[in-house]
């Protein structure tokens, strides 16, 4: 087994050391269990490598089920619905109607079924119609709506599926109990023996790969039942989630450093609460992280609080990460007097170079993953160009703008279809490839849907991301030049009131074709001469733009894509303030 045991002076030690991801942030939690939880008989010493608890032999079993009934308690993963269920009262020997139990996190419907304690009609020396009859002569007590609902229920207990009654074993009831008492059945149910079979109750990451499932593989096909409390520990509580389906844990081989990360951030395992502007009334939202966070880079849009998906719920998070290790840099440096808080920070400075983080996906039986992102320093970097450009015209927060960029995308489409887009944009910024294509298919759907542009920022965010992910002058000479056309091209389109112009380069497929698109845009401005006041700078930029095509076919995609992006958000914007009786 992996759990090391031995015997010192009299005393059984059980050493934790540094495994996978949630081996290790089961033994982080634990020992912060420990720490604020005085567990009698129970010693522990902790370092960077383990944790060992020492006890008597005596006072194992005790000892294993306090922990275990602990964190179940303490973090409610064994809970009240507020959906009604029948029961049998064994005090009043009659039925009674309360609210059902369920699991946090639950592996399948067996962690909920066999919480619970059954009697049978047998056990109650009654025939199946017997029961039912007790049963429809308490349905009679109760009011409609109850009623309609219970007796579903009750044909499921009584009846199979040929609505014959079933043998008096196998008619059955839950007995009615305390939450007190679910509690201690589920963890009954959870740790039977020294050794547990490892089946989905152990765990639910099915398709984990090698850090998790090859571990605890063995020929035995068993685990250490403390093993499997320390699994538990890890991967059921104090991790980042957003809609019960994707999850961030930290992760390190340095467990002070992984302790000092986890108790700096205070992972709540809550859902946040938002209150709504317009009825003032607090709502759940299916996440622990509260991006109101953000509000001091001047990120306020609460679209931002949902991710539908891995990719996307990862990439808000480390946009909250940055933020708050940002902020805790600034006070560390700026406004922290008190030497006991500026230690507290030092320490977590010096446990960041310790950390990665491991995203979990739930998508279904079967198909959980794990994956490990390692370049979150590089991607910090970024943050932190983005955070602190600087330009000489304006102000310009390419950070919060990053924010409001995401926010656009996900919003370009209607809410009732499904956006692949949005992942596949913060899937690729997340691994520093390139955007444009992004762009664009969020463009063409904003005018498709009319919905807002991109947003003036949109040149600059991409200067600057391009610059980092070290694409060369000339690509980010073409992004300049096919910016001004663009602006060209949206505003005359915008003034003849034809989107028509905009749509025809979407069409485009090939070199030839955006040839040809630009001698067809030279008629049209023949036939518009009033409206088409082009600049002699747009001509020239025309013009460079067609000799570097003529000398790079393989340019002309990014020409065409680079132009429709900013003639989309100039048409957009001319629209918007010609309908507002404003100008160019």
């Amino acid at each position: 087994m992996d759990v090391h045991s031995k015997i010192t002076s009299g005393l059984l030690e059980k050493v934790f050391g540094v495994k996978d991801v949630f081996f290790n942030n089961g033994v982080v939690n634990l020992l912060e269990h420990l720490e604020n939880n005085n567990i009698k008989n129970l010693e522990y010493r902790f370092n960077n490598s383990q944790l060992t608890l020492l006890f008597d032999k005596s006072s194992e079993k005790t000892i294993y089920n306090q922990l275990l009934i602990d964190l179940i308690e303490q973090n409610n993963i064994v809970h009240l619905t507020p959906n009604d269920r029948i029961y049998w009262n064994m005090e009043r020997d009659m039925f009674a109607i309360d609210k059902k139990f369920d699991v946090e996190g639950k592996a399948s419907a067996n962690d909920v079924k066999y919480l619970y304690n059954y009697i049978s009609a047998k056990q109650l020396n009654i025939s199946t119609s017997e029961f039912y009859e007790k049963f429809k002569t308490y349905a009679a007590t109760i009011n409609m709506m109850e009623r309609d609902k219970v007796f579903i229920e009750a044909k499921k207990c009584f009846m199979d599926s040929g609505d014959s009654f079933k043998e008096e074993s196998k008619a059955k009831i839950p007995i009615h109990m305390t939450k007190q008492k679910a509690v201690k059945n589920f963890a009954a149910y959870f740790a039977k023996g020294e050794l547990l079979t490892f089946d989905s109750k152990i765990h639910q990451f099915e398709d984990g790969g090698y850090c998790f499932r090859d571990r605890l593989m063995n020929k035995a096909n068993c685990i250490d039942k403390w093993d499997a409390l320390i699994y538990w520990y890890g991967s059921r509580i104090k991790r980042f989630y957003n809609a019960s389906y994707y999850f961030i844990y930290f992760n390190s081989d340095d467990l002070k450093a992984l302790k000092t990360f986890k108790a700096c951030f205070k992972i709540s395992n809550d859902k946040i609460e938002q209150r709504m502007k317009d009825t003032d009334k607090a709502i759940k939202l299916p996440t622990n992280i509260d991006f109101k966070d953000l509000s001091r880079d001047g990120i306020t849009n609460r679209n931002f609080y949902i991710s539908n998906s891995q990719q996307e719920f990862q990439l808000k998070f480390f946009m909250f990460l940055f933020s708050k290790i940002y902020h805790i840099e600034d006070d560390y440096k700026n406004k922290i007097k008190d030497v006991r808080k500026k230690r507290r920070k030092e320490a977590l400075f010096n446990s960041l170079r310790h950390i990665t983080f491991v995203t979990y996906t739930e998508d279904g039986p079967l198909k959980s993953g794990l994956s490990e992102y390692t370049r979150a320093y590089i991607l910090m970097q970024l943050f932190d160009r983005l955070i602190t450009y600087e330009s000489s015209e304006k102000e310009i927060y390419l950070f919060k703008y990053l924010a409001e960029l995401i926010v656009k995308i996900t919003i370009a489409k209607p809410s009732k279809t499904e956006n692949v887009n949005i992942k596949r944009f913060t899937d690729n910024l997340l691994n520093f490839r390139i955007l444009r294509k992004n762009y664009f298919e969020a463009a063409y759907d904003n005018l498709k849907n009319d919905k807002g542009g991109l947003g003036k920022e949109l040149v600059t965010f991409e200067n600057v991301y391009l610059e980092f992910i070290g694409k060369g002058r000339k690509e980010m000479d073409m992004h300049k030049l096919s910016k001004k056309a663009g602006d060209e091209i949206g505003y005359f389109s915008a003034k003849i009131d034809d989107k028509n112009l905009l749509f025809k380069l979407r069409n485009v497929k090939n070199h030839g074709q955006l040839i040809a698109y630009f001698k067809d845009f030279k008629f049209i401005v023949l036939k518009y001469q009033e409206e088409a006041r082009f600049t002699k700078e747009f001509i020239e930029d025309l013009q460079t733009i067609l000799e570097e095509l003529n000398e790079c076919n393989e340019d002309w995609e990014l020409v065409r894509d680079y132009i429709a992006i900013y003639a989309i958000d100039k048409y957009k914007s001319v629209n918007y303030a010609q309908n507002k009786k404003g100008g160019r």
